[in-house]
């Protein structure tokens, strides 16, 4: 039955060491497809039932509905799925057809919502209407905000940093990729925010032995959920003209870091992907919409609580930097299994 083969299918990516959010969403993209073909049939569907012309129709119900960015996630769930089969021997032909194939289906659907991105001019607005909030809520957000506009982090990686991943002395923080390779990036726009929130911390009420890095007014790690609600309340409170979210920072970050030329496997392991067409199909997007946005510069805060506009950490990337990675065990193509979505959590 197809249901034991998803079952299978989500043990190996746990295996892989995908992140949740990103199993989640593989899993819930085959879901769908197989309650349609359930809905179709009238029965279990069988792995026999998978066929080009069940997929062609699942995409036709679906662009009814839903944006195109949707319909490109769920197909390259599919992929994913289709790829796993075919390598367990359980699959002799693709049942997703060709992208250029069902070109018809992307025009059907809703217009993807639209990219949002900082210039640097807005970063700077940001900044200086935060600082003038002395709030410990202010001063961690700012952290928090600094670090996505600094390399583009995901906000998972942000929730589940400790203490001891951050180190100021040197000016840099600890990630760990879907590898576990280890991972010590360059920080600048973020050290002097990072290290105004420290000495407010212990004001989050910590509870004994917590030693995530961002915490919420329980004394516990912060939230996803809590992390996304606190920055749109900041758009709506500094009254800023875009929305404030995790993904336009991370898009602001994301264009700046990919017009300074960082190598694509930096940019790939900041953005937390596992694959990367995923980083390209985002680098597309952002050329595109973000193309009249100046970025180049960040908001750089010191301690006598000037700003001068930079460039962020990017500058510090070195050859060492480079090598360590080459030296690390993953393949520099991204070739960590299944390929992820098309576009991912960002």
């Amino acid at each position: 039955m197809m249901s034991e083969w998803i079952e299978k299918f989500k043990d190996y990516l746990q295996q892989q060491g995908y992140r949740h959010m990103t199993l989640v969403g593989y899993i819930d993209d085959i879901k769908q497809f197989y309650d349609f073909l359930r809905r179709k049939l009238g029965r279990e569907p069988k792995l026999s039932d998978l066929s080009p012309e069940a997929c062609r129709e699942y995409l036709a119900e679906q662009a009814k509905t839903y944006r195109r960015s949707t319909l490109m996630r769920r197909l390259a769930s599919l992929r994913s799925f289709q790829r796993y089969l075919m390598s367990n021997g359980q699959l002799e032909q693709p049942f997703v057809p060709p992208t250029r194939e069902l070109n018809q289906y992307f025009e059907q659907a809703q217009e993807t919502q639209a990219v949002v991105c900082f210039n640097s001019q807005e970063l700077l607005t940001l900044w200086e209407r935060l600082l003038q909030i002395e709030t410990p809520r202010a001063k961690r957000d700012l952290a928090i905000i600094s670090l996505f506009v600094e390399w583009g982090f995901p906000s998972e990686w942000l929730i589940r940093f400790t203490l001891d991943d951050l180190d100021l002395d040197q000016a840099r923080i600890r990630v760990t990729d879907i590898a576990k390779n280890e991972i010590w990036f360059p920080i600048k726009a973020a050290v002097e925010p990072l290290r105004r929130y420290l000495q407010i911390r212990p004001r989050f009420n910590a509870m004994p032995d917590t030693r995530g890095l961002f915490l919420s007014q329980l004394g516990r790690s912060i939230s996803r959920q809590s992390l996304w609600q606190s920055l749109r309340s900041w758009g709506n409170v500094l009254h800023l003209a875009k929305p404030l979210t995790p993904q336009a920072l991370r898009n602001t970050a994301a264009y700046r870091l990919s017009r300074a030329n960082v190598p694509p496997i930096v940019l790939q392991l900041a953005f937390g992907h596992t694959n990367p067409l995923s980083t390209r199909f985002l680098m597309r997007r952002l050329h595109r919409a973000c193309e009249n946005e100046d970025v180049s510069l960040v908001p750089i805060l010191h301690p006598d609580n000037t700003i001068t506009m930079e460039p962020g950490a990017e500058e510090r990337l070195d050859e060492e930097f480079l090598s360590r990675l080459s030296a690390m065990p993953f393949p520099l193509d991204g070739n960590y299994g299944p390929r992820n979505r098309e576009q991912e959590e960002a």
